[in-house]
C-alpha cells in the first residue's frame, strides 16, 4: 500500500526541479506572475503550455477520474515540443489558492465540480491551477477528452502509426470496444485505429507494464 504512494511522492517532488532545468533559459520570456495567478496569453516568442486531460468516463461508471494528465510545452523559437506525464496517484498536491489537496490528483477535477462553493470556476480550472502550482509554470490552455472523443479523433485522421519497442499482453483489459478480456500487441511497426489506439494508451496490467510505461505510450500516441 505504501510503496506506490512513496514512489509517486518522490516522482512529484522531482517535477519542479526537472521543469526548472528543461524550461529555463533567457531566450523565452516568462508569462509573469505567480503560478497561482491566471496566466495571460503567451507572447509570440514565449512557450505555450497546455494541459492534456484524458477523462476515464463511461455511461455506466459513477466516478469521473482524470487518469491521463500530460503537460505539453511548445517552444515557438526552437520549434520543439516537450511532454511530461503526471502520475495519477500523486497526493498532497498544492492548489492554486495555496491550499493542499490530499487525495489522489486524478480525483481533483471531479471533487471540485461537486464542491462549487470552494471551486467556483469548476473542476478543470482547479486541476489546471493545481498543475501550474505543482510545476511552478503557467498553464495557458487545456484540452479535455474522453474515450469517445479519443477514438473519434484517431479514426478521423485515418489511424496512427506507432513503433512498439516491447510487445506486451494484458489479459485483463476489458474496456471500451473490447467486450472480451485480453488485448495484446507485438513489437514492431503498427497502424492502429481508434479502438486499438485507446487500448494501447490504456492497458497496464501486462507483465512489466505499469502506470509509468502506460504514460510513455500515451505520449507516443
Amino acid at each position: 500500500v505504501l510503496i506506490p504512494h512513496g514512489v509517486a511522492y518522490r516522482y512529484g517532488t522531482a517535477l519542479g526541479d526537472t521543469f526548472a532545468k528543461v524550461f529555463a533559459g533567457a531566450t523565452l520570456g516568462s508569462s509573469g506572475g505567480p503560478a497561482a495567478d491566471r496566466p495571460r496569453g503567451p507572447g509570440i516568442d514565449e512557450r505555450v503550455n497546455v494541459l492534456l486531460i484524458g477523462v476515464d468516463k463511461l455511461p455506466w461508471r459513477t466516478a469521473t477520474l482524470t487518469d491521463a494528465m500530460m503537460v505539453v510545452s511548445m517552444d515557438p523559437v526552437g520549434k520543439t515540443v516537450s511532454m511530461l506525464s503526471l502520475p495519477r496517484d500523486l497526493v498532497g498536491v498544492p492548489l492554486g489558492n495555496g491550499d493542499v489537496y490530499g487525495p489522489k490528483l486524478n480525483s481533483l477535477m471531479s471533487y471540485a465540480d461537486r464542491n462549487e462553493a470552494d471551486f467556483p470556476e469548476g473542476g478543470v480550472v482547479a486541476l489546471q491551477e493545481a498543475v501550474a502550482a505543482l510545476l511552478g509554470i503557467p498553464i495557458h490552455y487545456y484540452a479535455r477528452i474522453d474515450f469517445y472523443g479519443f477514438v473519434d479523433i484517431v479514426d478521423a485522421v485515418g489511424g496512427v502509426d506507432v513503433k512498439v519497442t516491447d510487445g506486451f499482453s494484458d489479459p485483463l483489459y476489458t474496456s471500451f470496444g473490447h467486450p472480451k478480456p485480453g488485448w495484446s500487441i507485438s513489437a514492431g511497426n503498427h497502424h492502429l485505429g481508434g479502438i486499438d489506439a485507446l487500448a494501447y494508451a490504456r492497458a497496464r496490467k501486462g507483465t512489466g507494464e505499469s502506470d509509468f510505461t502506460r504514460a510513455g505510450r500515451q505520449q507516443q500516441i
